[in-house]
């Protein structure tokens, strides 16, 4: 009996450690696995990105950068140049708030696109369907207006206009105002024929999310993009203040950078939002994935149209260019400030610039990619 029962032990035993070998052998491999260590850029690399920062520093004046770049299997990089605020002598931080221009033009796409999925729109309906006292509106389609191929005038090359806004940075512009001043201008093309780049029609389209959804564009997207998706530390500012800590803007007056402080809302759906970082970070694989969006509607967004002969900019959807040959994003500028966000189609490489001058970051975060994708690190 006790012969039995020692061999029934050693049974078990024998179990037990077979057991055991399997859930370490999990643990080393396969789901539950460790992650792997992220490399560190080489010094090499990080000194010839600096250099790259710095040129724009140098070629552009603006008194600050920060370049984020995230690369899979490496850590995160952030290389902080000059002075978020000339006043403090502040280095750029990642957490810092800023104004992001034109890549507010991406999220006023999404809002639209969305309300496509819902069937509330069609991308290739007249515009006159829903917003029938809009100047010609019989003539253009949603597509057109969102990427760029409407012909409308671009309502900040309008002197009139460009006077009003300059005449008080802080006014609250209401978009009927903005589309007053080009509503008896013609438009500039056949609608359909070519690309050209053009604010209005983003004021348009944030006019067609108010009134399709019976929201103000600003609640939309808040309740229907930000909170959704956790940016919690992005919104359109309801006056020329910016929460938080945040990067200055700047304008050069002569030869030296002076404090700006203006209300977007002469920007609105086409440039007024306020992000960070991380934010766009989060945003930008966001659309990548298609995370708010059915696939068919996912892929209406990469109906591309060409933007001309820029080596990098190279095609225009609805709402989103393509850089280069892989990547997805924006680039924006709005007084004060100049942003370039872009993610590869395949989400390994993604690369945020920020200069706290509208000007400079449209030849320098294409040299930044370029120098990831020629380089080893």
């Amino acid at each position: 009996m006790a012969h039995y029962y020692s061999k029934k032990i050693i049974l078990l035993m024998s179990l037990l450690a077979l057991f055991l070998l399997s859930v370490l052998a999990q643990g080393c491999s396969g789901e539950g696995a460790p992650a792997a260590p992220q490399k560190k850029y080489s010094a090499a690399t990080v000194a010839g990105l600096e250099k790259i920062v710095e040129s724009g520093i140098e070629q552009f004046g603006n008194p600050g950068a920060l370049l984020c770049v995230w690369d899979e299997g490496y850590e995160t990089l952030i290389i902080s140049k000059g002075k978020a605020d000339i006043a403090s002598g502040r280095a750029p931080k990642i957490a810092d708030g800023f104004r992001i221009g034109s890549n507010t033009k991406v999220f006023t796409a999404m809002a639209v696109l969305m309300l496509a999925d819902q069937k509330k729109i069609s991308l290739d309906e007249k515009l006159s369907k829903y917003m029938p006292d809009m100047p010609h509106a019989s003539e253009v389609t949603v597509r057109q207006i969102g990427n760029h191929t409407a012909g409308y005038f671009n309502c900040t090359d309008d002197e009139a206009f460009g006077a009003a806004a300059n005449a008080d940075l802080t006014k609250r512009w209401k978009p009927e105002e903005i589309i007053s001043y080009i509503k008896n201008r013609p438009l500039d093309f056949t609608p359909g024929s070519k690309y050209n780049y053009s604010n209005t029609g983003y004021i348009i389209l944030g006019m067609l999310v108010e009134r399709i959804s019976a929201m103000t564009w600003e609640n939309f997207l808040s309740e229907k993009i930000f909170k959704p998706l956790g940016l919690n530390d992005t919104y359109s500012p309801e006056n020329s203040s910016l929460k938080g800590e945040c990067m200055k803007g700047y304008v050069t007056l002569g030869t030296n950078p002076v404090e700006i402080a203006i209300d977007p809302s002469f920007a609105w759906a086409a440039g007024s939002i306020v992000s960070t970082v991380p934010d766009m970070k989060k945003w930008l694989e966001a659309v990548r994935t298609g995370a708010l969006l059915s696939p068919a509607m996912a892929a209406e967004q990469r109906k591309w149209v060409d933007m001309g002969p820029d080596p990098f900019f190279k095609k225009y959807g609805f709402g989103l260019m393509q850089g280069g040959a892989q990547f997805l994003g924006h680039g924006g500028s709005i007084a004060g400030f100049n942003s370039f966000a872009f993610i590869s189609a395949d989400g390994r490489k993604c690369v945020i610039l920020v200069h706290n001058l509208a000007a400079g970051v449209k030849e320098i975060g294409p040299k930044v990619i370029e120098y990831l994708g020629l380089n080893d690190h």
